[in-house]
């Protein structure tokens, strides 16, 4: 087919056009001005990067920090839940309630009590504490004041006894905060205060509520006295312990601690970490609020040299040189894939002479179609000879357009857009150029990347109608077989009931003659000899009746059991679901419990085929199910009422008009409609109930069955 000219000319070296070269040098401003975006965006990601270690490094900390407060906040809180549901709180109770936090809280310089003392309750109270074995109490530092506030418990015991005693409304910054929690009624901390030259305290109090001594008798007056519960914690201890293990990101920080108390200069309490960063022009900072008790402390975050230094601060001029290099490969590429491509565009010309001429002579139809919607883009000449439709008209308009049916627009939509497969093939009736319906058996390949799917097209009509021909007269077989079902059912029930008649028929009139023999004169030989040949002839009559009845129930289809309704619907939704059925079920008024005189399966099988043949093409909807007891006439009504559809209301009809000649109206059915009406009539039929479908209009399609009760 090709030449060795066609050969030679492809290994040359094509000239290519002006337009080329100007595209390969926009290539390479556009490479160029890309490298140097790439290095502020990389740097700025790095910057980006480090922010965010940063901030999770402060967050950290903060959060340890949170979770110490509330560790010593909850002491307190301990304390107070104790003095507030307690008479009365002795010295062995706090003692026994504040030693452990005191011991396993480093921090923790003191937990005490103090309570509030006028110069006229002070001997009173000084007798009190010391009958708390507290022997030689007495007031620090000594002197008269307008109130007292002395310690009265103090743990730990007796490191800290030099404590008991001790006035707190002496110390100003203590008197402040005693007044403070007096006023707010709640946890608050103390300014800031320098107990020895290296020691930085803080303490937390709460206020005790008072105890109005009408209501309690106690052997003391300690009830009757306001008071605050105290922590003294070393702030230092409290950072290092609230902060724990240094973990990894505490390296990439340094902090300190600053205590802003009104008309004072912020002071620094605690630093943490290397000083190195303060000055660093390029550091990050950051300022917090750590809130302790009523109390906030600012906490002054700077990043360490460690964060902001590093072979990732070069990254972004990295970037810049390898995209310049970047962009002189690529041009180079650029330039060596047009070449190619031009040898390859005169090559496929050549090719595509070819691929046209056997696109022409295929009988099949062969074209490319969009995955957005389907348009057709190409299309071969067969299009015309298969369908009618001229190439020309054809290309630039929807597949969907000469689809016949809904349903199969929506699946040929659904293989153009689905993401599993590649390739497909579905059988579709396709409307022709005349107006008659072809089926053609479309092989679809979809290329994602190009956007299209290429689509072969083969006439199937005489394969299909064949098919169908033979689908027909098996569903016609079928329906025929469930109907001699039910007429042998009905013969069967007939033949049970006459026989039954007979039988009670010869009983009663076999009673009758005996009365008549009772009375009868044994002298007259004409009565007897009637009287005996009436007992024979009785009695052949009663073994021909129920050798009848015997035969009957031998040849009866249905082996009648009672059995609940709740387990037939149970199995006909489980069928329903099977054979691909959506709509929902609502039950309206549906006795469960209620047992019917059948055959389970017979019956199951029935209601499925009845809900698949109402709802057939819909995809959403209620089918709704409600049961009446007809006790007078021993039988259940069942109403199924399904969602409106306008074909199966069509068919409804065709239904209602072919009751006689329903296996020959098979030719007319569409999605087994009337086949499953049929089945599903002489199955009810079949266990001696009634059947009777019909349309509502918009408001749905409704059947009717009763059936016997057992």
């Amino acid at each position: 087919m090709y030449t060795a000219q066609t050969l030679t000319e492809t290994t040359r070296f094509p000239r290519l056009p002006l337009g080329k070269y100007l595209q390969v040098a926009a290539i390479a401003v556009i490479g160029i001005a890309l490298s140097i975006a790439a290095m502020y965006l990389l740097d700025d990601f790095i910057r980006t990067k480090r922010q965010m270690e940063f901030d999770k490094a402060v967050g950290s900390v903060v959060a340890r920090l949170e979770q110490g407060t509330a560790t010593y906040e909850n002491v307190l809180r301990n304390l107070d839940a104790l003095f507030r549901n307690s008479v009365q709180v002795v010295r062995d109770v706090f003692e026994l309630y504040s030693t452990v936090p005191a011991e396993s809280n480093p921090a923790i310089r003191c937990i005490g009590y103090a309570s509030i003392v006028t110069p006229r309750e002070l001997g009173e109270f000084t007798f009190y504490a010391r009958s708390e074995r507290y022997y030689d109490y007495h007031i620090q530092p000594p002197g008269e004041r307008p109130l007292y506030m002395p310690v009265l418990y103090a743990v730990p015991y007796p490191q800290r006894a030099s404590v008991i005693g001790f006035d707190l409304l002496s110390r100003p910054e203590l008197a402040e905060a005693a007044m403070r929690a007096q006023q707010k009624r709640t946890i608050i901390a103390s300014q800031v205060f320098t107990v020895q030259r290296d020691t930085v305290s803080m303490v937390l109090m709460i206020p005790t509520q008072h105890k109005n001594s009408s209501d309690v008798v106690l052997p003391t007056a300690h009830s009757r006295y306001d008071g605050v519960l105290f922590v003294e914690m070393d702030v230092r201890k409290f950072l290092q312990t609230s902060l724990g293990d240094s973990v990894a990101s505490d390296r990439m920080i340094s902090f300190r601690v600053l205590d802003e108390w009104s008309g004072r200069t912020p002071t620094v309490v605690a630093t943490f970490g290397t000083s190195d960063g303060l000055n660093v022009e390029n550091a990050f900072r950051s300022e917090r609020r750590i809130a302790i008790a009523d109390r906030t402390f600012r906490v002054e975050f700077t990043s360490a040299p460690i964060l902001t230094q590093g072979i990732e601060n070069y990254f972004g001029i990295f970037a810049l040189g390898g995209g310049i290099i970047t962009t002189l490969i690529f041009c180079g590429f650029v330039l060596s894939v047009l070449s190619a491509h031009e040898r390859a565009v005169r090559l496929a010309d050549r090719i595509t002479e070819g691929n046209r001429r056997i696109l022409e002579a295929s009988r099949d139809i062969i074209g490319t179609i969009t995955l957005d919607g389907g348009k057709w883009q190409t299309v071969n000449p067969a299009v015309q000879s298969v369908l009618g439709y001229d190439p020309e008209s054809v290309i630039g308009r929807l597949i969907t357009q000469y689809v016949a049916t809904e349903p199969e627009r929506i699946r040929l939509l659904s293989a153009l857009g689905s993401k599993e497969h590649d390739s497909t093939t579905l059988e579709l009736q396709m409307v022709a150029a005349d107006g008659s319906i072809r089926w053609i058996s479309w092989n679809i390949s979809i290329a994602r990347v190009e956007g299209i799917a290429y689509a072969v097209g083969r006439d199937v009509t005489l394969e299909h109608q064949a098919r169908q021909e033979l689908e027909l007269r098996s569903r016609q077989v079928h329906l025929a077989e469930q109907l001699a079902l039910e007429a042998n059912a009905s013969k069967s029930a007939f033949m049970q009931r006459l026989t039954r008649y007979l039988r009670s028929s010869l009983v009663t009139t076999l009673e009758g003659m005996h009365h008549m023999v009772l009375e009868m004169d044994p002298s007259n030989e004409g009565q007897t000899r009637f009287v005996k040949l009436a007992n024979e002839s009785s009695d052949r009559l009663f073994a021909i009746v129920n050798d009848l009845l015997d035969v009957a129930g031998e040849h009866a289809v249905n082996h009648t059991e009672a059995v609940e309704l709740g387990c037939i619907l149970h199995h006909a939704q489980k069928s329903y679901r099977t054979s691909g059925g959506s709509c929902i079920f609502v039950e309206r008024s549906v006795e469960h419990g209620t047992h019917l005189a059948a055959e389970e399966h017979v019956v199951a099988e029935a209601f499925a085929n009845l809900f698949v043949g109402l709802t057939a093409g819909a995809r959403s909807g209620a089918i709704e199910l409600t049961t009446i007891i007809n006790a007078q006439e021993q039988v259940l009504e069942v109403q199924v009422l399904a969602p409106y559809s306008g074909h199966v209301a069509e068919l409804i009809g065709v239904f209602n008009r072919s009751q006689h000649d329903l296996v020959e109206a098979l030719a007319h059915d569409r999605d087994d409609i009337l086949f499953r009406f049929g089945l599903a009539a002489s199955q009810i039929r079949r266990v001696g109930g009634t059947f009777s479908v019909e349309t509502l209009g918009q408001e749905g399609n409704v059947a009717l069955i009763t059936l016997p009760l057992a």
